[in-house]
């Protein structure tokens, strides 16, 4: 596999292994550490590498991480 292309945060890293965790792949809940600002930053930043996508609702948004996604979480459980 190749290396990913653009190296996740430490943030980044952790959001994407729970929501790889998660039948949904939904990114919510977030881990409790990160809150306010930074949950936007790390989310955006998620979607504009293409390891997560924004899905609209009638009564809501949800965050899912990508086939992309699911690549970078399984590179980087290999890796540690």
């Amino acid at each position: 596999m190749k290396p990913l292309e653009h190296p996740l945060t430490e943030a980044q890293l952790a959001l994407v292994r729970a929501a790889a965790a998660r039948p949904s792949r939904v990114l919510e809940p977030l881990p409790y550490r990160i809150k306010g600002a930074a949950w936007q930053a790390v989310v955006d930043a998620l979607v504009t590498r293409g390891y997560a996508t924004k899905c609209f609702f009638p009564s809501h948004v949800e965050y899912v991480l990508t086939d992309s996604g699911m690549a970078a979480a399984a590179q980087a459980t290999r890796r540690n």
